[in-house]
């Protein structure tokens, strides 16, 4: 890849041919600054040798700073900005107070939660309640915790602890909001670990699936079936949250790429998911098991 000016990026010289044919070259400009899918704005294309076959075509065109890319074929772009954190206004003192408070409501909720899951005589009652509890930690997680996070600093060596101050890790983005959440773990070794060898400790293997070398479109599919709820996703090199709703699907994680820290972005969009040649997906709330260790505060992993 070399730049052709400040405003555009040049990929050239792709060899995608068989030494026996002609070298094809491909030089696409794209325009940084403004969208480059106005009318007024030019993408140009300059192919020579035989004609590409689409499907042989594996070209990966990074937009910087737009969030748009193409990948296996697929274009991508991010028009909508990541959500917001909604405590970003708040003096730091009361969104710290907050933080506590809710940590401190996920045990109280335990608490009661527990107690009624013992007192209860047959295994329907004892179901509805897990059922109950993974209700709660869905929304209570996804919907108070961890917006809390978002736009925290992205850093390889990121071991944060506070929501917004310092830097953090993919893994110890994972982590640490399982651990505020109530769940009993080792945050730290876990952090460390592989993607794939954190869900296997976290979830059972009746609730872990592996996608490789499946293409971007086909996973989503596959995800949407699988049906609403929180995953892990282990990735390459990353690991995070994917969020399945009816509608949409958002993967909420600590993104290293264009060193954006913690996001809550449409899957679709996201580079880091979409790139991805393999994938271990994790139904975190999915597992009674996960839910029943959490309600009796039992450790996860090792």
């Amino acid at each position: 890849m070399r730049t052709r000016s400040a405003n555009y990026i040049a990929i050239v010289n792709q060899d995608i041919w068989p030494r026996k044919k002609k070298r094809s070259q491909c030089k696409v400009w794209l325009q940084q600054k403004n969208n480059p899918l106005k009318a007024d704005n030019k993408i140009i294309r300059e192919h020579k040798g035989p004609s590409a076959n689409p499907a042989r075509l594996v070209i990966l065109i990074l937009f910087m700073g737009t969030g748009m890319f193409v990948a296996g074929g697929m274009f991508f772009a991010s028009n909508a900005v990541p959500e917001q954190n909604p405590f970003a206004a708040l003096p730091r003192e009361e969104r710290l107070a907050l933080y506590s408070d809710l940590k401190y409501a996920f045990l109280f909720n335990r608490t009661s939660m527990v107690q009624k899951y013992r007192d209860a005589g047959t295994a329907a009652e004892k179901n509805r309640i897990l059922d109950s509890a993974g209700t709660y930690l869905l929304s209570s997680m996804t919907g108070k915790l961890i917006p809390h996070w978002y736009g925290t600093s992205w850093d390889f060596n990121g071991t944060s602890e506070i929501p917004g101050s310092g830097q953090i890790a993919c893994g110890y983005f994972v982590t640490t909001v399982l651990r505020d959440a109530g769940f009993s773990l080792e945050r730290i070794r876990l952090s460390q670990e592989p993607s794939e060898t954190i869900i296997r400790e976290l979830v059972g293997s009746a609730y872990v699936k592996r996608y490789s070398n499946m293409d971007a479109r086909t996973f989503f599919m596959r995800m949407r079936q699988e049906g609403p709820g929180l995953y892990v996703v282990g990735l390459d090199n990353h690991i995070g949250f994917l969020l399945v709703e009816d509608k949409k699907m958002y993967f909420i994680h600590s993104s290293y790429f264009q060193r954006r820290g913690v996001v809550k972005e449409e899957a679709e969009s996201s580079y880091a998911l979409v790139k991805s040649g393999y994938r271990v997906v994790g139904n975190l709330l999915g597992d009674p098991g996960v839910i029943k260790k959490w309600l009796q505060n039992e450790k996860m992993g090792k």
